[in-house]
């Protein structure tokens, strides 16, 4: 998840160090269940990376841009009283998440693996099913995809010029897919900040430190 809010505001994720037995985790013990998620506070541009099966929560006030292995798969274990567009409580699913949640303390796995790669681009996570880079510039950049898979290209700050066999501008919220092998130049009007993702080739596993 990478921030784009203006403000600080706050997120849940998991628990505060306790293991959370499933045993007896009904529908209304989840309300309750909230006092064990711990805070986390967010600033702009912070990132946090958060496993399958985890139980989290997001504050209001805040603009995700969210990367992922592609699911639309996503339960729904307490709702804070919403209603659905009728009017009525949108579906809960307590017996889905039971099955299928992760109820540990986290672990070590739920930092981002935060390092610089070069001047201006930074990696910030990295596992077996993606990756995602940060490329922060002023001037002229070159962007290239691998010849055998896609890179996706988020612009979370700036606007400009993508320069190809033809032009497109750009501009804060915007993504661009890059084909495989599809190379171009990016010229900014003003300072920009992009988040690349794309699937890792399995050498590099090893590398980003996933074991899994």
């Amino acid at each position: 998840l990478h921030r784009l809010i203006r403000r600080q505001r706050q997120m849940c994720i998991r628990d505060r160090g306790q293991t959370l037995s499933k045993e007896g985790y009904e529908t209304e013990t989840f309300q309750e269940g909230q006092r064990f998620l711990e805070v986390m506070d967010q600033k702009p541009f912070d990132v946090v990376f958060i496993p399958s099966k985890t139980l989290h929560t997001v504050g209001g006030g805040i603009v995700l841009f969210e990367v992922q292995q592609n699911s639309d798969v996503t339960y729904r274990a307490y709702d804070w009283g919403r209603v659905g567009s009728d009017g009525k409580p949108r579906e809960l699913h307590v017996k889905e998440v039971l099955e299928v949640a992760d109820f540990a303390p986290p672990d070590n796995n739920t930092e981002p693996r935060d390092r610089a790669l070069s001047p201006g681009k930074r990696l910030l996570v990295g596992c077996r099913y993606f990756v995602m880079e940060e490329t922060v510039f002023s001037e002229r950049i070159s962007i290239a995809a691998p010849e055998n898979r896609w890179m996706v290209v988020t612009v979370i700050e700036g606007k400009g010029v993508i320069s190809y066999s033809g032009k497109e501008r750009y501009e804060r919220g915007e993504t661009m897919l890059l084909p495989a092998g599809f190379a171009c130049d990016v010229v900014p009007d003003e300072f920009s900040r992009l988040i690349v993702s794309y699937v890792p080739p399995r050498a590099d596993w090893f590398s980003m430190g996933d074991r899994r």
